[in-house]
Order: structure tokens, then sequence, then C-alpha cells
């Protein structure tokens, strides 16, 4: 029963514990000790133990006030939390033990999703607990604030913990995803930057700093961040990662790879480096050594979804789009919601010359997100293919009805029109195309190249750079 039990620190009283369990006898220990007992044995899950300790400790110290904490903590572990309760009804003097049980009931109504209640408790226990108790309590009140829908008083609590314990992580870390999950990036920047100004050597501020700037799409200024942090702490792997990172999100393939290597260096977790290093040779069209990385992480991780597409969309680069089609399926079996694996596969299937196998693809995608702009905008250049202008042109205007200010859209309506013959049109959705965003005019030209050669189109596109100029 007590072979998995190996803590050095406790093995002397399991020994005890495991004789008077062979023997039938209770056994005599301090409180303290069946307190430790009892702890470990909820830490294993083990509550049939936690139990037999409890009952013996009662029998040695029925009248110890500390028994019926005992007792509420192992009701808690058995989800009896109304039981636990009635085991703290009283509420002795003695500061220690206050605290103890105002800190059981916090957590009691936190479970029992009594927010404000345990919060009562919680900011009873911050007054007197010790000051390196009180960031964790901080945290903890945080939670009920955010159980609460009260995200300004959650971010108050979490800002508090910070303070009281300037380089803990979680509470750093808790911090900035509430705050990224409700764009208040903005709001705690100030607060980052506090804390770097109080002590500019607190590289978890600077971190954090950094990947609220990143989350913001402030890249230099979130590089110059990681920066610090590993001019501060050189042996930080996920700076090294957050700058290959930032340096992918500016498509500098060959600086993000020498930070990923530098992350290596450090102990990076490798799978994920993996992938990286293998999104940013396929940037490069380096298609053979993105295949090598990303077979290593599918086959560490055989439900790593991104590494399979990965896999697809290399080898049909490579020309072998049959066996590269295979592997998007397998991507798709293990994210079958995630409409972007579909949409690179129908590309690659209306490409290949499989038309019809592309058209069901859309067809299936349209039914999962009909509001995506981009299924129509693909399955129109379908159509443009099959020479179905008239298909063509509808499946566009469906997209500019789910995204109506987009220049892409317009430029592919105009295109299609143009084709069609109708050229009012084609000029008129060229021209709003053109004021919404010049640059993207090269768009048009693909889909349909002979469009360059006509030169009325040109002309126009000719006076509006004149115009952007």
């Amino acid at each position: 029963m007590f072979d998995d039990f190996e803590d050095d620190d406790i093995n002397p009283l399991l020994e005890r514990f495991r004789e008077g369990v062979r023997r039938s006898e209770s056994v005599f220990f301090d409180v303290e000790d069946f307190e430790a007992l009892i702890q470990f044995f909820l830490i294993r899950n083990n509550a049939e133990n936690a139990w037999k300790a409890w009952h013996w400790a009662s029998e040695f110290h029925g009248d110890n006030a500390w028994i019926p904490l005992l007792k509420a903590r192992i009701l808690m572990f058995d989800g009896r939390l109304a039981e636990a309760l009635t085991c703290m009804e009283k509420e002795p003097d003695d500061v220690e033990m206050l605290e103890v049980i105002w800190h059981l009931k916090a957590e009691i109504y936190s479970d029992l999703m009594e927010h404000d209640l345990a919060l009562l408790y919680y900011r009873k226990v911050v007054k007197v607990c010790a000051e390196e108790a009180k960031a964790l309590i901080w945290m903890d009140m945080a939670h009920e604030y955010v159980m609460k829908d009260d995200q300004a008083e959650a971010i108050n609590a979490l800002k508090r913990s910070i303070r009281l314990q300037p380089e803990g992580e979680q509470a750093y870390s808790t911090l900035f995803h509430l705050a990224d999950e409700l764009d208040k990036g903005p709001d705690i920047i100030p607060f980052f930057s506090s804390m770097t100004d109080a002590n500019p050597y607190n590289w978890m501020a600077w971190f954090y700093l950094g990947l609220t700037y990143k989350g913001m799409d402030l890249i230099e200024e979130a590089l110059r961040c990681f920066d610090l942090v590993i001019t501060i702490n050189e042996t930080t792997h996920e700076a090294h990662m957050e700058m290959a990172s930032c340096f992918m999100h500016m498509e500098s393939w060959a600086s993000a790879k020498r930070s990923i290597e530098q992350a290596r260096k450090q102990g990076g977790e490798t799978v994920g480096l993996d992938f990286m290093t293998g999104e940013c040779l396929e940037n490069q069209e380096d298609w053979d050594g993105a295949l090598t990385y990303y077979r290593k992480v599918a086959e560490a991780v055989p439900g790593y979804a991104e590494a399979w597409m990965g896999i697809g969309v290399c080898l049909c680069e490579l020309g072998l789009v049959p066996e590269g089609i295979s592997h998007m399926d397998h991507a798709i079996e293990l994210e079958t919601e995630y409409t972007e694996y579909r949409l690179i596969r129908a590309v690659w299937l209306r490409d290949s010359g499989a038309l019809g196998m592309a058209e069901t693809e859309y067809q299936t995608l349209a039914e999962m997100d009909s509001s995506n702009w981009e299924v129509y905008y693909d399955w129109a250049a379908l159509y443009v293919r099959m020479d179905d202008l008239t298909l063509a042109l509808e499946t566009s205007m469906q997209a500019l009805k789910c995204e109506p200010t987009s220049a892409l859209i317009h430029y592919r309506i105009a295109a299609i029109a143009y084709r069609q013959g109708s050229r009012q049109l084609g000029q008129d959705f060229l021209q709003q195309a053109l004021t919404l965003d010049y640059s993207a005019y090269p768009e048009m030209l693909d889909l349909i190249p002979e469009l360059a050669a006509d030169s009325a189109i040109s002309q126009l596109i000719e006076n509006y750079k004149t115009h952007e100029n």
C-alpha cells in the first residue's frame, strides 16, 4: 500500500504509520506530525489513509483545536464543502488559527462559487498573513474577481501582487493574459514600465512588457524589451524564442533563425524550436530543409496538426502533390474545425487540376464558416479557372458582403468584370480598389494576367499612382 511513498522528509513518519496499519493499532504522533501525514496523503489522492490518520489524531488529541481543521481539509478534498464549513463555525482568538480558518473558508466559498464571501475571507487573510504570503493571496483574490466578471478589480489585485513580489512570474503571466484577452494591453504598459523604472534589472517586467508590445504589433518596441531581458539574464530561452517570433512577424527569416539557435543553446523546448525553424525555411522556399524539420516535429508529436500541414505544403511545392495533399488530409483529421487548412488544400486541389474536388471543398467551407470572406474569395478564383465568370462574380460579391472594405475583393471583382466585358463595372471597382489600397493592384493581374495589356486599365492604374505620390 505504501510502496510509492519515497519522500525522505516524511519517511520516518510513514514507517511508523505502516507499522500501526499492519498491527491494526493506533499510533501516537504530535499534532504537527499528523498534519504532515494527512497533507502527504491528500497530495497523493489517498483519502482513505488521510481519514485513518485523522481518526488516530482525534483519538490522541481530541481536545486540540487543530483537529477540526484537519477534518475540514479532508472533507474539502472529498468535496463535502458544507460539512467542512461546520468544522469551522467557532472562530478562536488565536491569530494563527484564525488565518488558517479564514483561508480554508475562502477556498470553500470559492469552490461553491460564492465569490463575494470568498473575497471577504481573503481580505481577512491578507491583513494578518506574513508579508511573503500576501502576493499569493492577492492572486487568489484576482481569480475571484475574474469569476465575478470584475476584470478591472482583477487587474488591480494582480498589480498589488506584483508590487509585493516584483519578480513573481505567475502574477505577471496572469495579468498579461487577462489584459490580452480584454484588449487592455495599452492600459498595462504604464504599470509594467513602472516596474522596470523601479528596478531596471527586473527582467521579468521587461519580458512581459515585451509580450504586451508584441501583442499590440509594436514589434520594434518588443524586440528592444526582449534584448534587454537577454542582457540581464542571458540564460532565458523564452526571450530568444520571442525575439525569433518577432523577426518572423517582420519576415526577417535569417534573424529569426539566429534567435532560434540561441534559444536552442539555452535549452529551449525542442519541438517548438524545430517547428519555428521549419516555418523560417518554408518562407525562404527551402522546401527540403523545412520538410526535414516538420517531419521531426510530427515524429516527436504525432498529433501536431500544423507540422503535418507543413509537410503537405512542402511536398506540394516539391511537385509531390498527391502525397502532399494526403498529409494535409491528416492535418485536417486532427483539426477538423480549422478552416485555414481546408483553404490551403482547396488551393492545391484547384492548382493541380482537381477542380471538382476543389469545388466540393469550397462548398464544405462555406457551410462551416459562411462569414469567412477568404472562402468566397478563393472560390471565385476556382470559377475563373473553370471559365464560369458568372459564378465567379456572384461568389466574389458574396465575399464583398462579408468584408465590404477589402481592396483585394474589389480588385477581384474588377478583374472578373473586365474579363466578362463589363468594362464600366470593372472600372468602377478598380477605382474603388485603387483608393482603398493602391499597392495591391497586382492581385488583379495575377488572377487574369492578360489585363496587363489593356491600355485603359494601365492608364487608370498609372493615374492613381500619380495621385498616390
